[in-house]
């Protein structure tokens, strides 16, 4: 059985009021390596801890992922996520 996509609360995840957002997707070995780098040396603030981890510096959005682990399900979902932020 697989295991739903996760769900992501759209409405409640923070948007700059204004300009532009630029998010970052990097892929990289140990997502809670880099989630703990960009919250604790640069000072973003941890929005989702896993499927996706995003982290918020400033007016962009940094989301860690190892794409090796994912499976498309989970690639549409977290691309969903972004673009829907992007508009």
């Amino acid at each position: 059985m697989t295991e739903p996509a996760p769900r992501i609360d759209f409405a409640n995840l923070p948007a700059p009021t204004e300009g532009i957002l630029v998010t970052l997707i990097i892929n990289v070995r140990k997502v809670a390596r880099s989630r703990d780098f960009y919250s604790r040396v640069l000072g973003g603030t941890v929005v989702l801890d896993e499927d996706p981890c995003i982290i918020t510096p400033s007016n962009s959005w940094i989301t860690p992922v190892c794409l090796e682990l994912l499976d498309e399900t989970h690639l549409a979902h977290m691309h969903t996520a972004e673009v829907r932020h992007a508009v």
